[in-house]
């Protein structure tokens, strides 16, 4: 789907989200690889949680953890 190249995609993401949201399911919006991905789907109402290579590519438990470590999103054990 692309959100950002029409009015119906968006519109069709945003009820997705919003009855999703009414029904207390949690919303994992994947493939988010732009800046403009991340700020259409921060700006709804009810925000999802966004994954995708906008952030990393898939990553192996120890290099994923080690990402973790250094955005400081947990503790060097």
């Amino acid at each position: 789907m692309h959100i950002l190249h029409g009015d119906k995609d968006s519109a069709l993401l945003r009820a997705i989200i919003t009855l999703c949201s009414s029904l207390k399911l949690k919303v994992v919006i994947e493939g988010v690889e732009s800046r403009e991905q991340i700020d259409f789907i921060s700006s709804m109402i009810e925000v999802p949680h966004i994954q995708g290579y906008y952030f990393s590519p898939p990553l192996r438990e120890g290099p994923f953890a080690d990402w973790l470590i250094g955005r400081e999103l947990v503790k060097n054990a």
